[in-house]
């Protein structure tokens, strides 16, 4: 017995060593990879708003294209970085030449919307007419195609945007997109019928309501924005979409982000719908870089 103790303890020495041999290597490949890209973040001049942007560039890419990147709630500019870690990592181990990454952003928790009586609206039409020509003109202009990704907040933003620009952008990938399938403005039966039947948490789903509130402060201007409204007046000239929804979404959004998916599909849109067993905000990278790089 003592001896097989000894072999047991002696294995486990060996195992955990393995372990954190190849643990280093992993990390040691991601911050090489991450150091091969060069990051530069600049504030917009574009009005009274607090909007910030980052570019990142593989300095040895010669990929003309330009993806916008749109973060989650309490994310910032810098979200990519990690976010877009296993991105970079699929473009790597494909040979892809990756395109110049333009991170967005209006602070940690904004929606895009057209002018309304609030304050914090109007930030649609500054992307549009100030911030992405300020972005590009500062890249010397788009010489490839613009491509578009939103996670979750980011993914309703993204919708807004090209919703309202739909030549702008080739593709669209959209991960866990903030699609509720309620309105901000639903009774609390409603709302707590939505909680037990998506298994989603109730803080979390009312952070997300009052988000929703703070920017349409009537259910008549949210449904204007409301990307299962905005949907029905797509068509086959609108970009193609991926869409990921995660089964175990804290926010509940995988009940709307596939409806949204299949109303999409009905009107004509080209579109990848991709369910998984996951987790609110995971990204499936080799299905989004093989969706993004499909002609």
């Amino acid at each position: 017995m003592k001896g097989e103790n000894k072999v047991s303890v002696k294995t486990n020495i060996i195992e955990k060593w393995v372990f954190a041999f190849l643990l280093g290597i992993c990390l040691f490949s991601q911050a090489s990879l991450a150091a091969k890209y060069k990051t530069e973040c600049k504030y917009s001049v574009a009005g009274r708003w607090n909007i910030s942007f980052c570019i990142t560039k593989d300095p040895e890419s010669t990929n003309p294209d330009f993806l916008y990147f749109l973060h989650g709630i309490f994310g910032n500019t810098r979200s990519w970085e990690t976010d877009g870690a296993s991105i970079r990592e699929e473009w790597a181990k494909a040979g892809i030449q990756a395109p110049t990454v333009i991170s967005l952003s209006a602070g940690p928790a904004w929606l895009l919307s057209y002018k309304n009586v609030q304050p914090l609206s109007g930030l649609l039409e500054v992307f549009i007419n100030s911030l992405i020509p300020e972005v590009e003109n500062y890249l010397g202009g788009l010489k490839g195609q613009r491509y578009l990704m939103g996670i979750s907040m980011g993914g309703f933003n993204a919708i807004q945007l090209f919703s309202a620009k739909p030549e702008w952008f080739k593709k669209v990938a959209l991960i866990s997109p903030a699609i509720p399938s309620i309105s901000p403005f639903s009774s609390p039966t409603t709302i707590w019928n939505y909680v037990r039947r998506t298994g989603a948490r109730i803080q979390d789903v009312l952070t997300a309501l009052a988000v929703g509130i703070i920017h349409f402060p009537s259910d008549y201007l949210w449904q204007q924005a409301n990307p299962l409204q905005l949907v029905k007046k797509m068509n086959s000239n609108f970009p193609e979409i991926y869409v990921g929804a995660a089964s175990s979404d804290c926010y509940g959004f995988q009940e709307g982000d596939i409806q949204f998916a299949d109303i999409a599909l009905n009107v004509g849109v080209h579109i990848l719908k991709h369910s998984y067993s996951g987790q609110h905000g995971e990204i499936k990278s080799a299905d989004v870089v093989q969706f993004l790089q499909a002609p």
